[in-house]
């Protein structure tokens, strides 16, 4: 099972909150968002969860690592 962990996410200076795979959840990463293109990870939150966990919370962001 992937676990995902909020991260804040930055795309020149715009800034969003999104859940990714653990994985990828490191500051400095570069993670792709679906239909959103690039963004660097530059904070890390500490709790990790399920997709299903995080699909219950709704208008999630999800991102692969690049």
């Amino acid at each position: 099972m992937k676990t995902y962990i909020q991260c804040t996410l930055a795309q020149g200076n715009t800034r969003t909150v999104g859940w990714i795979e653990e994985r990828g959840a490191k500051l400095g990463a570069c993670v792709e968002i679906k239909d959103d293109g690039f963004w660097d990870v530059i904070g890390v939150g500490s709790i990790g969860l399920s997709k299903d966990q995080v699909d219950a919370m709704g208008r999630a962001k999800f991102g692969s690592i690049t």
